[in-house]
């Protein structure tokens, strides 16, 4: 089994020397430096576009008007905009500095790939060895931080100047956060887990699908761990009452109410699967 290999591997004698001690280290370094250099390049080749100008222009508005976006139903990615205002004063307003956290976001997604990975085999397999000296099959971890580093949709969202490269290190702290708290199912733990969750819901309103994929991964992880489903649920039950305050009555109008508008015209879901299924099957470029 996968399991007896790792085991067997982690058994066998390590070689002495430095490189070979610090192998796996530097490997992880030469990603994060590949990943820096892949998003840096061609950074300002092409003009801000339109949701770029966006995020200026909402990132720059009076601070009362950025603040009141934390309550205002409707808005997405209120957090982003307000982390990005002293951003934006500091750095300035050009493509560069506008895209520059995005790469910073985009490269820093690489090590904590690595280390949800490695989280993530130690729950799955408890012999998975908690450090690793040279370069061998133990390093799965390192497999996952090369994709993260060469992947052209994370590369194109970490050369723009919005909130989806910030968002990949949000959602990779909030899964970092959940491990934790399935590991040793401590209060505070699981705290940590609500907040990172929050906070990336701030960023994306989207982000809050994250807690399927945790869902999924306790039902793969039964019985091991079905003592910390009621913790998680009472987490997630814990902020449905201002959730709902601030924004469930905006979201309930949207499917009770035929005429209510949301500022986007209404798409059937036939079209919208056709749109994608074209998108996929042949490419968005054309």
């Amino acid at each position: 089994t996968l399991q007896h290999r790792l085991t067997t591997l982690t058994a066998r004698p390590l070689p002495d020397g430095f490189l070979a001690r610090n192998a796996e280290r530097l490997a992880l370094l030469g990603l994060c430096l590949l990943a820096f250099a892949w998003r840096v390049y061609g950074l300002s080749f092409q003009s801000l576009w339109r949701d770029e100008v966006d995020s200026i222009r909402f990132a720059t508005r009076a601070l009362p008007q950025v603040v009141g976006m934390f309550t205002k139903p409707g808005e997405n990615g209120p957090l982003f905009f307000a982390l990005l205002r002293p951003w934006l004063a500091l750095a300035g307003s050009s493509e560069f500095a506008l895209r520059f956290q995005a790469v910073l976001a985009g490269v820093l997604a690489v090590p904590l790939t690595y280390v949800l990975a490695r989280r993530l085999m130690e729950v799955v397999y408890p012999s998975y060895p908690a450090t690793v000296h040279g370069l061998t099959m133990r390093n799965l971890a390192l497999v996952a931080a090369l994709l993260v580093a060469v992947n052209p949709y994370l590369t194109w969202y970490s050369q723009e100047g919005k909130m989806y490269s910030v968002l990949v290190v949000a959602i990779l702290a909030t899964q970092l956060a959940f491990l934790a708290a399935l590991k040793q199912s401590r209060w505070w733990r699981w705290a940590l887990y609500l907040f990172l969750l929050a906070v990336a819901v701030l960023l994306h309103l989207m982000a809050v699908l994250v807690v399927v994929v945790d869902v999924a991964w306790l039902l793969l992880l039964w019985p091991n761990y079905r003592r910390r489903w009621l913790p998680f649920l009472l987490t997630l039950i814990l902020p449905l009452a201002p959730y709902f305050a601030l924004v469930g009555w905006w979201q309930l109008r949207l499917f009770l109410k035929a005429d209510f508008q949301t500022g986007h015209p209404f798409v059937p879901l036939d079209e919208i699967a056709s749109g994608l299924l074209a998108l996929y099957g042949h490419g968005a470029s054309p």
